[in-house]
């Protein structure tokens, strides 16, 4: 029908209740004759709003639809279709969208309250509209370009069929090459989108918001889902050592930093007997009873105001061990054992293997 009119401008207005049944050209006349039909005329009624000053048209009723067009195809090829209507409280509203892709292919939108989540078939999809405002007017913008997402590998080509179901009030239609701004959300900035022209746009006295909806806004819960499973790692402890703050950094304890990334305890897989010697491994180790015991030396031995952040002192002895430990394996070329030092448990931890040491005191 509007295939090949002129679209390629700011808006194209589609449907107007004023021209309905005004006697002008009869290009027009014929036009409304076949732009639209209602499957019940005696639950619908065009009337003249004082408020805004414009003819609306009432729907009312649970099955009432107004269809565009009556036959044939719209052929209308801009991506934003923006629906001037008010949705009653507390009823089911359906809006459905016949569009075709540039294999030629029809395919069916369906916006409704009637399910909770998105439905998604080969030729037509379901989705909940939730987040539509209700008990105002409205410039529903809905960016009908972002819906094709749903049918994978195809390309938004027109929008042939719209059917607006009840109970509402419906005012005009028409096609936008930019989005709207949503009234609700705070953008500083308006590059990318338009202005409602004043042709179409309500009286500025009128009260009345924008909305935009598209595929992703009204189908957040499924894809903020997928997007995290994407985007967690294949291996866990990539997850935790890239995401969170490395343990070489975290831990200070004393005077020493017992893992420091140039200057780390050492060892060679080939000299794990000498691994043993100085070290002792916790092969099943009860973390809450160790946990335990230490909270009761704490207890044993009061002090002011202790804190995990701060320097705590640790046994001399057991440092001049670690440090001439240390020193005689500076020179060698070996492999790295990265080993954290836990003061309330008093026994070092590997978090590569998941592993506990605890030096042995040698006299």
């Amino acid at each position: 029908m509007f295939l090949h009119e002129f679209q390629s401008g700011s808006y194209f207005q589609i449907f107007d209740p004023k021209e309905v049944e005004t006697k002008g050209s009869k290009e027009k006349e014929d036009l409304y004759k076949k732009l639209f039909k209602i499957n019940y005329p005696l639950k619908s009624s065009r009337y003249f709003d004082k408020e805004m000053k414009g003819f609306i048209y009432e729907f009312l009723g649970d099955s009432t639809r107004i269809q565009f067009p009556k036959q044939g195809e719209l052929g209308l090829i801009q991506q934003f279709l923006v629906v001037q209507v008010n949705i009653d409280l507390g009823f089911v509203w359906t809006l459905e969208l016949d569009v075709t892709d540039t294999t030629k292919t029809k395919r069916r939108i369906v916006l409704t309250d009637s399910v909770k989540s998105l439905e998604n078939h080969h030729f037509h999809i379901k989705s909940p509209i939730d987040h539509v405002r209700r008990g105002q007017w409205l410039n529903l913008c809905i960016d009908v370009w972002s819906f094709m997402e749903a049918f994978k590998g195809c390309t938004f080509r027109s929008i042939d069929q719209i059917i607006i179901g009840s109970p509402c009030k419906l005012r005009k239609i028409y096609i936008m090459k930019y989005p709207i701004q949503d009234s609700e959300i705070d953008i500083t900035f308006t590059q990318g989108f338009a202005v409602v022209p004043k042709q179409v746009n309500f009286p500025e006295t009128f009260p009345y918001q924008n909305q935009l909806i598209t595929f992703r806004l009204l189908n957040y819960n499924e894809f903020a889902l997928s997007s995290q499973i994407q985007s967690l790692p294949k291996s866990p402890d990539k997850y935790v050592y890239d995401v969170k703050q490395p343990i070489e950094q975290k831990q200070k304890i004393g005077k020493y930093k017992y893992s420091k990334p140039e200057q780390s305890i050492q060892t060679k897989q080939t000299q794990q007997h000498q691994q043993s010697q100085n070290f002792q491994k916790y092969d099943n180790i009860d973390l809450d009873e160790k946990l335990q015991s230490s909270l009761n030396d704490d207890e044993s031995e009061p002090k002011d105001n202790p804190s995990y952040f701060e320097e705590i002192q640790q046994d001399q002895y057991e440092n001049e061990q670690l440090e001439d430990y240390l020193e005689d394996f500076d020179e060698k070329d070996e492999e790295y054992l990265k080993l954290v030092y836990d003061p309330k448990l008093k026994c070092f931890y590997d978090p590569q293997t998941n592993e506990y040491y605890q030096l042995n005191n040698q006299e």
